[in-house]
Order: structure tokens, then C-alpha cells, then sequence
């Protein structure tokens, strides 16, 4: 499974502005309704593959005739499913809270990761994939900032987007990032979505090595990845991640960190969106169940990456660990 969440999609998880209505936003305000909350699991525990379970707020607003609307809200400390692992987590909701709905609701989220702190709050659009097994499988579509106020007028009534207490079982699973740096050769092959002109059928092994033997920055113009050259904001991304651990920057301070070495170094325009993306959507690969590599995040970068002949990416490794959580 890959996500197609990748690259600057507004306001980064964990910030709150005043976002400008997208398109995605505007079609969903077409099915406003004065909908009722006929849900509100404070406790909602996701199951994640191995073992990990993740809980969140989850309200559910519902009208005849209508689609319901989910809101959920989870803070950092209860794991990060809704980052990482947001198709499982509409999945399971629209399986054991809707399970009459013949497709996905429309599914709101805003992820904390600082309570003391305004977040953002998100509209994920989200269709039915083919599944053999699974009826409620789901796709999720790029996710768009949604302000309070048309979130309210979607649902017709004030909605409550704390996230309230309790916060979940007493032992909890917590998703804990580290940055690392990996060879773009070995690299998983993209698999082509969206702009399909650039992203048709991937790059090969035999390629991805020619292109590292002759490296081609130069950009083109079929898409925002494919813009400019990767190279040196590469470059600069890795030296700024060394850095900040030589000077003993906390694991999870090292975003800002890079941040803030792209401002002093003023970086501007694509440069400075490119560095940003790379700490804000972090280049994501693992394995799945089954043990084969798979992108979470980022592999139309690394499509481009392939393309221009970049040596070596900074990624982030999730590791998942158990601690105490708060009282129930």
C-alpha cells in the first residue's frame, strides 16, 4: 500500500491558521446538512499491525439522507496513527461505528502535538478501494486544511474539537521518529499515481544507476518535484541533520532545527518549500506485513530524486514503543 499524501499540503500537523478554501473543501460544503452528533467515543482504540493500538477522540454527526461526518482528534502522546496510518484508522472507524454506510464518511481529523498549542484541523477525502477481503478498505486522497467555521457549516451545528478526556488505556503505543540518511539507489520503486506524466512507470534499477553515473538537476516543468534540483537541498538537509546532533538537539527538535538553519541561510521560494517538506513530510519508507520495502511518505521525491541522480535522502525511521499512559 502506498499513501498519496506527499508533499506541502497547507499548514504542517500541529499549527492552526486561517486556511483558504480548496476546491476539496468546497465540494464537501455542497452535502452540508444540520446533522446531529450520534457519537462521541472519547477512548476510540485503533488496532495497528503488529500490535500497537493507537486511541483518539471520534465524533460522528449524522443526518437522513445524508453522509456522516467523522471529527477526530488524537495528541501525540497517544501514538500517531493519524499521520502514519490514517487509511486504517478510517477504516476501522467506518467498520465498527457505521457499519450500515454503504461508502466512507467524510472524515476531519486534527492531529495535536502540542496541547498548549493551536492545531490545525484537516479534511481527508476518502473513497472505497478494491478489496477482495476487506469491504471497508479505503483510499485517502491528499488532505486539505478545513477552518472551524466551514467545518461548522458542514455539519450544521458547534462542534467540540478538543480532545477531552479519557485519553486512553494506561499502556499505550507511541510512535517515536528518528532521521536517517539512505542511499537513493536503494531506494523502493515509486509506483506511478496522480501525475501520471512524470510518475508512468517508475525508474528501474538499471536507470537509477546510470542517472548516478550521470547525474541530470536539471528541472522540468511537469510538476512541483520535478521543478528545480533536489541536489542541494539534499545537501544541506544532511549537514543541518549532523549538526543538530552534534549540538545535542533532542530528537524531536531536530525539525525545527533544520527550519530555522533554512531561514538563517535565507532560503527562499522553492528552496526553502523543498528543505521544509523534507522535515514537515518526511520521506517515509518501511516494510509491510509481508516484509517488502513500501513508501508511507514522500516517493514522488524520490521519483525525482531517481531522475536527477541524488546520491543520498534523508528519511525518517518510526519506531513504535510502549509507555505508560494517562489514567482512564
Amino acid at each position: 500500500m502506498v499513501s498519496s499524501t506527499d508533499g506541502p499540503a497547507g499548514p504542517a500537523e500541529g499549527s492552526e491558521s486561517v486556511p483558504r478554501r480548496s476546491a476539496a473543501v468546497e465540494a464537501v460544503l455542497a452535502e452540508a446538512a444540520d446533522r446531529e452528533c450520534i457519537a462521541d467515543d472519547r477512548a476510540f482504540c485503533v488496532e495497528r499491525v503488529p500490535v500497537a493500538e493507537a486511541t483518539m477522540r471520534v465524533q460522528i454527526f449524522s443526518a437522513a439522507g445524508a453522509r456522516p461526518v467523522v471529527v477526530a482528534v488524537q495528541e501525540a502522546a497517544e501514538g500517531v496513527a493519524l499521520l502514519h496510518d490514517l487509511p486504517n484508522c478510517v477504516s476501522q472507524v467506518w467498520r465498527c461505528l457505521l457499519p450500515g454506510e454503504d461508502r466512507p464518511p467524510i472524515w476531519v481529523h486534527r492531529f495535536i502535538v502540542n496541547p498548549a498549542r493551536p492545531a490545525q484541523l484537516y479534511l481527508v477525502p476518502c473513497v472505497t478501494a478494491p478489496s477482495q477481503t476487506d469491504p471497508y478498505a479505503v483510499h485517502t486522497a491528499q488532505k486539505r486544511p478545513i477552518s472551524r467555521a466551514d467545518l461548522e457549516r458542514l455539519v450544521g451545528r458547534p462542534v467540540d474539537v478538543d480532545r477531552g478526556g479519557p485519553a486512553g488505556p494506561r499502556m499505550m503505543w507511541v510512535d517515536v521518529s528518528h532521521y536517517e540518511v539512505r542511499w537513493v539507489v536503494w531506494l523502493p520503486r515509486p509506483e506511478p499515481f496522480r501525475q501520471e506524466e512524470c510518475m508512468r512507470s517508475g525508474i528501474p534499477l538499471g536507470r537509477r544507476l546510470a542517472r548516478q553515473l550521470r547525474p541530470d538537476p536539471v528541472g522540468r516543468n511537469c510538476c512541483w518535484f520535478h521543478t528545480r534540483s533536489w541536489k542541494p537541498i539534499m545537501r544541506m538537509a544532511i549537514k543541518w541533520t549532523a549538526q543538530g546532533r552534534r549540538d545535542a538537539v533532542p530528537a524531536d527538535e531536530v525539525a525545527g532545527y533544520i527550519r530555522e538553519q533554512g531561514d538563517v541561510h535565507r532560503l527562499r521560494g522553492w528552496d526553502l518549500e523543498a528543505l521544509r517538506s523534507l522535515v514537515d513530510f518526511p520521506i517515509d519508507v518501511t516494510v509491510d506485513t509481508e516484509g517488502s520495502p513500501m513508501y508511507v511518505n514522500g516517493q514522488h521525491r524520490c521519483q525525482a530524486l531517481m531522475d536527477q541522480g541524488v546520491r543520498r535522502v534523508l528519511t525518517v525511521r518510526t519506531e513504535t514503543l510502549e509507555v505508560p499512559g494517562p489514567a482512564a
